[in-house]
C-alpha cells in the first residue's frame, strides 16, 4: 500500500496524535515522521490546524514519569499493527 494515500485517510488531529505519541513515549518514530511530512503538506496547501499548538497542549497532558522498557515494547509491538 501506498504509505502516503494511507496518511492522507487520516485527521489533522489523528496525525499530530501520532507526533505527541512518538515525543512523549519515544514509539512510532517512522510513523510520526510520515505524518510531520503529510501536516507540512496540508499546511502548505492552506490547512488552518495549529500542529505545534496541539502538540505542545496534549504533551503537557502525558505524565511526566517515563515509561517502563517493557511499556515501550509493547507500544512499539502494538504500533506496528497485526503481522502478514
Amino acid at each position: 500500500m501506498d504509505e502516503s494515500k494511507e496518511y492522507k485517510e487520516f485527521s489533522s488531529e489523528a496525525l499530530a496524535a501520532v507526533v505527541v505519541a512518538y515525543r512523549a513515549l519515544g514509539i512510532c518514530k517512522d510513523d510520526a515522521r510520515n505524518a510531520m511530512i503529510e501536516l507540512a503538506r496540508r499546511k502548505e496547501a492552506g490547512d488552518t490546524f495549529d500542529v505545534e499548538a496541539f502538540v505542545q497542549e496534549r504533551l503537557v497532558e502525558v505524565p511526566k514519569t517515563p515509561p517502563t522498557s517493557e511499556l515501550v515494547k509493547l507500544l512499539t509491538v502494538m504500533s506496528k499493527g497485526p503481522r502478514k
